[in-house]
């Protein structure tokens, strides 16, 4: 028996990076052996068992055959009999195809080190295109390697527009393809993700309203597309905004209520990610509208964003309405923080303290409202040139 750490360990190792995931596999062994051993088996369609200390994956070496459509239809086979170059050769991408063995020797049967060093993603073997999946994870590891600005061998972006046009996209469930969407947002580049379906004509049989931004002027400067102006605004923040739902929203900002509708019931996207590129979408034009805004339309602001329920929201959709601004050469840093005082102002008026005068109902809720409005009115007035 014969353990290797494989894939995206080794590579990251490569890389001078920190692996915080790590997998194994194991040549010349049976799950009899493993069991014997204190493992515990995860895995029912192929044996992939828990080291019982460390709880790290280890699999038994494998290959799969391809047998219906989809990235489910496949025929796992195992045992002591299937080498670790065959087990590699079924993986995805050249520099994810390497190993290294117990004693630290790099064992790279595909060239990945070479790819690695030229920064180069390529496919494996033509094996790639059995699995529609591995357009959107070919994707994600451009955004996920955007730092050491790897790029995909013309050949692999051939297949993937290969398998875009083949309709096998269409096998994919939108929950694994939401899976995708959500890792890529996490990555150092998210933009590239979906720059890079789109480069490979594979993002319209995925998410076609994001396809449909690439094209569409943006709705504040015609001259980006709304998904250059979305990526320009993320460059300028996604250091500071780590939440993957903020970072699609600030993608996606551009698209409207029927076209989020559609989409969310398309990818299953969950209601953080529905809300984050909603209040986006509805507050930037009122964050634009700021320089020129009466007191009411700053509470109208307040009252969309549901801030006095939920106040964090502010420091969250603030610095994307910033970012958006920024892209239009506009420093909008004095308007953010004067916004952020004339929220905490309003939020100093005492319901209670109503209620103990005798209102009730209706015109407490207005009450507070002409309260509130004076509060904006007086900074506005002493003020004048803060939200500019």
């Amino acid at each position: 028996m014969h353990i290797y750490l494989v894939g995206g360990a080794v590579r990251d190792q490569l890389l001078g990076l920190k692996a915080y995931d790590k997998d194994y596999v194991v040549t010349g062994a049976r799950p009899e052996d493993l069991l014997a051993q204190g493992f515990s088996q995860v895995g029912k369609d192929f044996p992939v068992f828990l080291h019982p200390l460390t709880h790290e994956e280890y699999a038994l070496a494998r290959t799969e055959r391809k047998s219906g459509s989809g990235y489910t239809g496949f025929i796992c086979a195992f045992g002591p009999e299937v080498s670790l170059e065959e087990d590699l050769k079924r993986r995805d991408l050249t520099v994810n195809a390497m190993a290294r063995d117990e004693e630290g020797n790099l064992i790279d049967p595909y060239g990945g080190l070479a790819d690695l060093k030229a920064r180069i993603l390529r496919h494996v073997s033509p094996a790639f295109v059995e699995d529609p999946l591995r357009v959107l994870r070919a994707a994600r590891f451009v955004a996920k390697l955007a730092p050491f600005n790897f790029t995909l061998h013309p050949t692999t972006a051939q297949l993937l527009r290969d398998m875009a046009a083949s309709g096998e996209l269409n096998a994919l469930t939108p929950e694994r393809c939401f899976m995708e969407v959500h890792k890529a947002m996490s990555t150092a580049a998210p933009e590239r993700f979906f720059s890079t379906l789109h480069q490979c004509q594979a993002l319209p049989a995925v998410m076609p309203e994001m396809a449909a931004l690439f094209v569409s002027p943006s709705s504040l400067n015609p001259d980006l597309s709304a998904f250059e102006r979305g990526a320009q605004a993320l460059a300028l923040i996604k250091d500071k905004v780590s939440d993957p739902a903020l970072r699609f929203a600030t993608l996606a900002h551009d698209l409207g209520a029927q076209d989020l509708q559609t989409l969310s019931s398309r990818m299953h996207l969950p209601k953080d990610y529905q809300e984050a590129v909603r209040l986006v979408h509805l507050s930037l034009p009122l964050w634009q509208h700021l320089p020129q805004a009466t007191a009411t339309d700053i509470l109208a602001l307040f009252t969309r964003l549901d801030l006095y329920r939920r106040p964090q929201r502010l420091e969250q959709i603030v610095p994307i309405l910033g970012a958006l601004s920024a892209t239009l050469g506009q420093d909008t840093q004095t308007r953010a923080q004067a916004l952020q005082q004339i929220f905490g102002l309003t939020q100093e008026v005492q319901v209670q303290a109503l209620v103990q005068q005798g209102l009730k109902g209706k015109a407490i809720g207005e009450a507070v409202a002409r309260l509130r409005l004076g509060m904006i009115s007086d900074f506005c007035a002493a003020q004048p040139d803060a939200l500019l």
